[in-house]
C-alpha cells in the first residue's frame, strides 16, 4: 500500500500494485474538514493481469487520476485512467471507465445508511446518505 503518491489539494490517489497475486489497483483518498483523510473510492480494473503492477506509479490532477500498470500485457505496460467527474455522475461508482455489473456491486456493498461526512460511501450514486434502489436504478440508467 502507498507505492506511489499523488496529491492534489484535498485528494490524494494512492497506489498499491498487490504484485505477484492480484492486477493492483489504487484509492482515492479525501481530507474532511477535521484535517484527517478518508477513503473515498478503491480504483480497480477490470481487465488487470495478475502480476500488472497498477497503481505502481499514481497520478492525480484535478478530477484525473492515471495509474501505471509496467507489466501489464507481458511487460508492455499499461496505464489506467479515471475520470472522477464523469464516473460518479455517470454511474460508474467504481472508477473503472465501464458501467457493469461491478458497479452494481458497489452499490449492494454500501446498501444502507451512508452519511455524507467524513466521506461519501461509493453506492451512494445519488448522494443522499442512503444506499438503496435509487442507486440501483441511477446505475442501471447509465448502463449502456
Amino acid at each position: 500500500f502507498g507505492s506511489s503518491v499523488s496529491i492534489d489539494g484535498s485528494r490524494a490517489a494512492i497506489g498499491c500494485y498487490g504484485y505477484p497475486d492480484s492486477p493492483g489497483h489504487g484509492y482515492l483518498y479525501e481530507e474532511t474538514n477535521e484535517g484527517s483523510w478518508v477513503e473515498v473510492v478503491k480504483l480497480v480494473t477490470t481487465d488487470g493481469e495478475d502480476g500488472a503492477r497498477v497503481g505502481y506509479e499514481a497520478a492525480l490532477s484535478g478530477n484525473n487520476v492515471l495509474l501505471g500498470a509496467p507489466w501489464q500485457d507481458d511487460t508492455a505496460g499499461a496505464a489506467y485512467y479515471y475520470d472522477l467527474d464523469r464516473s460518479m455522475q455517470g454511474g460508474d461508482l467504481n472508477f473503472d471507465g465501464r458501467i457493469d455489473i461491478f458497479d452494481l456491486l458497489v452499490v449492494l456493498g454500501d446498501w444502507g445508511e451512508c452519511p455524507s461526512t467524513p466521506a461519501p460511501c461509493p453506492g451512494d450514486a445519488d448522494r443522499n446518505e442512503h444506499v438503496d434502489v435509487l442507486d440501483l436504478l441511477a446505475v442501471l440508467e447509465a448502463w449502456n
